[in-house]
């Protein structure tokens, strides 16, 4: 086996960390971030989880947009398990296919959340905050750091050449 092939595997885990970190990362700002925030000239109010001015149905998809970073993160944490021999490289595929599609998920209900909170601030001066930029990006990077997993080959995973 020549030097590259050998040095896959900790270039893999380290993909998949970030993975994991960026889900992470997401997860706080959803969680402790607001979305958004609209101004009725007389004072500033914020969208997020536990706001008095939001209303509820609007606040349980801010929680299920949050967990959707959380599951992110457990995956990521599996699929690093899975590189120690933990789980089968079945499952392994299978979870990073799953990391792929959350991160398409979060993408998209980030632009539902942008949808209904425009909607519920209309007629207002308002603005995005802090978790809409987090499930923008941190989604699309979640989403790059999994294909990368699926496109980095390790030397058992390459069958040989006859």
């Amino acid at each position: 086996m020549n030097e590259s092939t050998t040095n896959m595997k900790p270039i893999k885990i380290a993909v998949i960390a970030l993975a994991g970190l960026f889900s992470f990362i997401g997860s706080m700002f959803a969680f402790f971030g607001s979305f958004g925030w609209w101004n009725t000239g007389y004072s500033d109010y914020y969208f997020f989880i536990g706001s008095e001015m939001a209303p509820v149905w609007s606040q349980l998809l801010l929680v299920l947009f949050a967990l959707t970073f959380l599951l992110n993160t457990g995956i990521a944490i599996f699929l690093i398990l899975g590189q120690f021999g933990k789980i089968s490289t079945k499952l392994a595929r299978l979870l990073n296919f799953g990391g792929i599609g959350l991160a398409v998920i979060t993408f998209i209900s980030t632009a539902l959340l942008v949808g209904f909170f425009a909607i519920f601030a209309a007629g207002w001066w308002w603005g995005l905050t802090t978790s809409f930029y987090s499930g923008i990006v941190c989604s699309i990077i979640i989403g790059i750091f999994y294909i990368l997993t699926l496109v980095i080959k390790l030397p058992e995973e390459v069958a040989p050449a006859k």
